[in-house]
């Protein structure tokens, strides 16, 4: 499993890959010795991104062993993710095989912050240079974390939506 060469860093082309990769070996290590195991993938930002990989180069019997997908602050968000919208050629299609479609889900959380009339949006899966401008200075502490959504998966109740599919699904 390899992703393409592309104009992102090699460190993160490697950490992609490699995810996958690992992810594949655990996974097929547990088909051989769990021959009637379901499984369940979970993924956030570069997680999510991994998942979309791995599930990119399975076969339809594999995929069949998948009992439910959840994916938040995915940056391959369809349509609107930092990848679709900078690197469309590096963009998964389709988002999820056909083979896990009814059981797989993306959130991307945004929220309306009141006090200053505006909405927000998590950047990685919905693209927006202000934002990832918010998120960074977030993440360094220079800025309430309110401001960035990437950040608040738990706060807003994104982990639990998650939960409370997969539950649903498998």
């Amino acid at each position: 499993m390899r992703l393409v060469r592309s104009r992102f860093s090699r460190e993160q082309e490697e950490e992609v890959n490699n995810g996958a990769i690992a992810l594949n070996n655990q996974l097929t290590e547990r088909y051989r010795a769990c021959p009637d195991e379901q499984f369940i993938l979970v993924g956030y930002s570069e997680g999510a991104w991994v998942i979309h990989l791995y599930l990119k180069n399975l076969g339809t019997r594999v995929l069949d062993r998948i009992a439910g997908v959840a994916l938040l602050g995915d940056p391959q968000y369809a349509r609107t993710g930092v990848i679709p919208k900078l690197y469309p050629n590096h963009a998964i299609t389709p988002y999820f095989p056909p083979a896990v479609e009814g059981r797989a889900a993306s959130w991307c959380v945004s929220y309306n912050l009141p006090t200053v009339n505006r909405t927000v949006f998590d950047p990685i899966c919905h693209f927006s240079g202000f934002s990832i401008t918010n998120c960074l200075k977030a993440a360094q502490g220079a800025l309430d974390e309110i401001w960035c959504p990437h950040l608040r998966y738990v706060e807003t109740g994104g982990t639990r939506r998650a939960a409370d599919f997969l539950v649903g699904v498998s």
